[in-house]
């Protein structure tokens, strides 16, 4: 399955006449029922897909995420104000991400965990995460603060909860999935036959060198090189850059060094065409 499937395929799954729904809905019944009564971490307001963006997010702060799954040299300019986000942005699962078996289910992995920010830390531009690899079936349940933001990325595409939760993944190869937010968030994740935490991909922070330089005219420039090196290139380890700004951005270049791997921009945490971002206005 392709990013560009991606939607049809959750439209096509939630079908319940359509010839493999019968069979992707009992598999998933029995996952669920496999898994119930473990105890997943709940959070105290309750279950949500996802939420609007929360009032203390600054209407004039912006993030600019730049990533690739080879070497990619980037260079932008803003027209306003412009830092690297050396804070924020590292999706990559952590050292206690690891999935566990479901008892009497050995083909199906669960991880029961928290992400995003604590809530002293919470709102605004401040996103963590937690990223897998997984393989066939997927079944979230996300447990998001009604304050704050969750999203939920697909082999980097942004995806609803019933969306993943509908899809059956066809395609041999894994597939990333990577739960992001800015405030606390817990979530239950099961999958079969496969699941990975990913510790080399997903850490889309900026280095300590990705500083942007001033301009005579007054304008930034920010320009370095992401993505992971040659040798870890065109398979999912995606790495990048994160930058936060307010004003427009008047130049976007991006240069891969080899046409056959992929990069990807996200703007507020959505994906987006390059193009769109030089035509945005803040």
């Amino acid at each position: 399955m392709t990013r560009d499937d991606l939607r049809t395929a959750a439209e096509d799954s939630a079908n319940p006449h359509g010839d493999s729904s019968g069979v992707t809905f009992d598999r998933r019944t029995a996952i669920k029922t496999a898994v119930a009564g473990l105890g997943a971490v709940t959070l105290p307001w309750g279950t949500a897909a996802a939420s609007s963006r929360t009032d203390t997010q600054s209407d004039d702060l912006h993030s600019l995420m730049i990533t690739a799954n080879g070497p990619l040299e980037y260079e932008f300019t803003v027209d306003g104000t412009l830092e690297a986000d050396t804070e924020h942005g590292d999706f990559s699962a952590d050292s206690d991400d690891e999935p566990k078996y479901v008892e009497n289910s050995p083909s199906v992995y669960t991880v029961i965990d928290e992400t995003g920010p604590t809530l002293e830390n919470a709102g605004g531009t401040a996103f963590h995460g937690d990223r897998f690899l997984v393989d066939y079936y997927a079944h979230l349940t996300l447990d998001a603060h009604p304050d704050y933001e969750a999203n939920v990325y697909l082999d980097e595409t942004l995806v609803t909860v019933d969306e993943l939760n509908r899809m059956q993944l066809t395609d041999p190869s894994l597939h990333t999935l990577t739960i992001a937010a800015n405030g606390p968030t817990s979530y239950e994740l099961q999958v079969e036959p496969e699941m990975t935490p990913d510790h080399k991909g997903g850490n889309f922070s900026a280095d300590e060198d990705d500083a942007p330089t001033e301009n005579a005219d007054g304008t930034f420039t920010a320009a370095g090189t992401t993505g992971p090196l040659s040798k870890e290139a065109g398979a999912k380890t995606v790495l990048g850059d994160r930058y936060l700004f307010s004003g427009s951005v008047e130049t976007l270049d991006l240069q891969l060094s080899d046409s056959s791997h992929e990069k990807y921009v996200y703007l507020d945490e959505k994906p987006v065409n390059p193009s769109v971002v030089r035509q945005m206005r803040f």
